[in-house]
């Protein structure tokens, strides 16, 4: 059976923007997985539950919850002194199910109130801390009918294709499918509509689609012939005059000094691999910054968390695979430099 875990965040120390771009994903009907401090406990494992809870005094409570995907193992530390110092953290992997905004917490007050938390953990100083069983129902009842009317949204209400597998998006079987895809406990599907099993059926029979049983989580997995995403198989139109729209984003604020004392230190090199970039003019070669623990993981803006990369391998640490071991050698060669 799975064990359930508050793991927290504190506004204070890291920026809302990790959550925006998270639950704009989300919104995006994007798996979104994700890497998260759990405080001194070393037993969490994959296939436990985790509810984020939101610290300080500005809309506290709880704003995700989430699955472990990849239970504990120690990584650099998130405090830029003591990862200098060789100083680990205890960190698992997580795959968000559910997010609202910020502002949008089911409350303190309520987590009170409705005693779907114990008074001690509504005011944690630090995640990984155990959710005691008798709380558990009221909780996951609580959270499911707030998320459903919260503004921000989950996966259920932001569906991006206008006929999901043959269901208009806006349908029930939609957001069912939706809850499938992502994974969810008979509870939840049967809040959306009943006849479930009848549902995942008719998913196996028309499309395909099979589902696994994990615990208490029912999930759709993709064979090579189901129509999961419901994807064409003609080339798209497209659109020969796409139209324009604003967008407001959320930036951290740089400091050009740092990026710049980084490009002189490189010399026009990948500080990584050694190989020089292309030519850009006035005998300057292009190379790119970046912040080996990301700003919005709390990051600094330091010398000392900055590298010079080339594109390739730039791109790298963001989307490749090898992502946590390559910048964990980046870390190494700037500490090198730096001394």
């Amino acid at each position: 059976m799975p064990s359930f875990y508050l793991i927290t965040w504190n506004p204070r120390r890291s920026s809302e923007y990790h959550l925006i771009e998270t639950i704009a994903k989300l919104a995006a009907g994007k798996r979104q997985t994700d890497q998260w401090s759990c405080g001194n406990n070393k037993h969490i494992k994959r296939g436990d539950r985790v509810f984020l809870l939101r610290q300080g005094n500005d809309n506290p409570g709880i704003v995700a919850s989430a699955r472990v995907t990849k239970g504990w193992f120690p990584d650099k530390h998130w405090d830029a002194k003591k990862r200098a110092r060789g100083v680990k953290a205890n960190a698992i992997r997580i795959d968000w199910d559910y997010m609202v905004a910020p502002a949008d917490a089911l409350p303190r007050e309520q987590l009170l109130a409705a005693k779907l938390l114990p008074r001690k953990l509504v005011n944690i100083a630090s995640g990984g801390v155990t959710i005691p069983g008798e709380y558990l129902s009221r909780l996951e009842k609580a959270w499911s009918k707030h998320r459903l009317k919260a503004s921000s949204i989950s996966t259920d209400h932001s569906l991006a294709s206008k006929n999901h597998l043959g269901h208009r998006s806006t349908s029930k079987a939609a957001r069912l499918n939706e809850l499938l895809k992502r994974g969810a406990t008979m509870s939840e599907l049967r809040a959306v509509r009943g006849a479930v099993y009848e549902h995942l059926k008719h998913l196996r029979d028309k499309f395909g689609i099979q589902y696994v049983r994990e615990g208490n989580i029912y999930r759709l997995v993709e064979t090579s012939d189901s129509a999961l995403d419901d994807l064409p198989t003609a080339p798209p139109a497209g659109n020969a005059t796409p139209t324009r729209s604003s967008r407001m984003t959320v930036q951290f604020s740089r400091n050009s000094q740092v990026r710049a004392f980084v490009l002189k230190r490189a010399k026009g090199c990948c500080e990584y691999c050694g190989k020089r970039g292309f030519p850009i003019g006035a005998g300057k070669y292009y190379v790119e910054t970046h912040h080996i623990l990301a700003l919005s993981k709390q990051g600094p803006d330091t010398p000392q968390n900055v590298i010079a990369l080339c594109a390739n391998h730039h791109r790298e640490t963001h989307f490749g695979k090898n992502a946590s071991t390559l910048e964990a050698k980046m870390q190494k060669i700037v500490t090198t430099k730096q001394h």
